[in-house]
């Protein structure tokens, strides 16, 4: 008589999805068994579930729970032994899992997946056989943010709208911050208007339960919610402001972001969206004068620190959030002879007292020359300069990252729309061929505690988000 063994089902969320979407799923193992059996829980240390997907002509797909781990360059585990389930006859024991994650993002086709989960020995259970259809896709945006000087656990979070037809969707896509190339989710979270551009907020902490998307375009200011797999509009108005990205959604729900005035004045507003409640609103500041460049950094208690320049000046204001309202502190922190190309805010600076602070990067061209400063915002004084001979180039800086040493590095687009990546002890790398249309470049920071720690690139093209690790980097021990 042949040996009755579990049964195992696979159901998916749909059949249809763009390249790198989430494919939601789930696995449920069920006792058919006449007697109670003891089995290994869907656990990292266990591991005994696989994906596999086969496509039409014939290539191959093989995914477990370890798999995520092993792209980031981890070998060992945390831990020894998986926990033990025991299930009577008809119990049954579920896991959610996203096929992305798993299997990494699957080229366009369609594919017949089926799971199994390893018994022990030489028996496996076997589930049904599933059909996933995979669609190229179309993005036409895309916003990334990180925010790894803070929470270097955080993982990398990009909104992209992906055009369908006459439709916009947003997707929100996270990437682990071990490994950028490396997909976590990417899920579809809303539908666009035709002026809507989102970007996503920063989280606090690692796990937190919900996170927030900004959207903004024809005189509103619409946010998403997202909780978990749900996404939710919590909040919609009229909203004429400029937005002083990042914004930062606090562990227990809260958003805060600040705006200032679209007329020609320096006026700065603090925006709190607390969860289920109302925006509140309170102007902080007013000066004379524009807002050119600025940077936002928060701090370990959510308190956000805005950097700006206005002519040759470059100013902080310094606030603190109380109960629901915040003081700004106002106060120069450098000025120079030349414009302020680029600002960025970076909170893992350590100053002679050793007590974690907020630091400035202010980038400007003087004499052939881009030159990178980092500055200690809150007495004014130089931490590090980097100079980098132009080498007779028109360029325009479009971002500049630091690693974990503070060590800049520089993203150029030149006459030729090129894009171009140069650090100090190297010299320019072409991110395409000439004439390659690249969208939304953005360098990204593996933590330095990774196996992958380097200088990243993530761009859209030819209908794709591709992703190139630039340069690794040596953690400073």
């Amino acid at each position: 008589m042949q040996e009755v063994l579990p049964e195992l089902k696979l159901e998916l969320a749909g059949g249809r999805f763009v390249w790198s979407e989430s494919i939601p799923a789930k696995v449920r193992l069920t006792n058919s068994t006449v007697k109670p059996i003891l089995i290994m829980d869907f656990d990292l240390a266990n591991n005994p579930l696989t994906v596999n997907a086969v496509s039409g002509n014939g290539a191959r797909l093989r995914g477990t729970l370890r798999s995520p781990l092993n792209r980031d360059g981890e070998t060992t585990l945390p831990f020894r032994s998986g926990a033990k389930k025991r299930l009577g006859t008809g119990e049954f024991l579920e896991k959610e899992i996203d096929l992305i994650n798993l299997l990494r993002e699957l080229p366009e086709g369609t594919y017949k997946v089926r799971a199994s989960y390893w018994l022990g020995g030489i028996n496996y259970a076997r589930s049904n056989i599933v059909m996933v259809e995979i669609v190229q896709a179309q993005p036409e945006f895309a916003s990334t943010l990180q925010d790894y000087s803070r929470n270097l656990m955080l993982p990398i979070r990009t909104c992209w709208v992906n055009q369908d037809g006459k439709d916009r969707f947003l997707y929100l896509m996270e990437s682990s911050n071990n490994n950028p190339i490396s997909t976590i989710s990417n899920m579809r979270i809303a539908t666009l208007g035709n002026t809507e551009m989102p970007s996503p907020s920063l989280q606090s902490v690692l796990g937190q339960g919900s996170s927030h998307v900004l959207l903004q375009g024809g005189g509103y200011l619409r946010v998403i919610e997202v909780i978990g797999v749900k996404a939710t509009e919590c909040f919609r108005e009229s909203f004429e402001e400029k937005l002083l990205l990042p914004a930062m959604t606090t562990e227990d729900g809260e958003l805060r972001f600040l705006s200032c005035s679209p007329r020609d004045e320096i006026s700065v507003t603090l925006n709190l969206l607390p969860h289920a409640g109302g925006l509140l609103r309170q102007t902080l500041f007013s000066l004379d004068g524009t807002i050119e460049r600025h940077a936002v950094g928060f701090d370990d208690d959510c308190n956000p620190h805005l950097f700006f320049s206005s002519g040759r000046n470059v100013r902080r204001a310094k606030i603190s959030i109380e109960k629901g309202r915040g003081e700004a502190e106002v106060s120069m922190v450098a000025s120079f002879e030349k414009q302020v190309l680029d600002l960025h805010a970076y909170n893992d600076w350590s100053g002679n007292d050793g007590v974690q602070g907020m630091a400035i990067g202010c980038t400007l061209q003087e004499d052939g020359e881009i030159g990178s400063f980092l500055i200690d915002s809150e007495n004014g004084k130089h931490i590090s300069h980097t100079y980098i001979p132009l080498e007779g180039r028109r360029l325009e800086i479009m971002q500049v990252a630091l690693d974990y040493n503070h060590v800049p590095y520089f993203l150029f687009r030149d006459e030729n729309n090129s894009i171009l990546f140069r650090c100090a002890d190297s010299g320019f790398i072409l991110i395409e061929e000439e004439g390659a249309e690249i969208g939304y470049p953005t360098l990204l920071v593996a933590s330095k505690y990774s196996r992958r720690y380097g200088i990243y690139i993530r761009y859209i093209s030819g209908g794709r988000f591709l992703n190139r690790l630039l340069k690794e980097v040596i953690p400073d021990v």
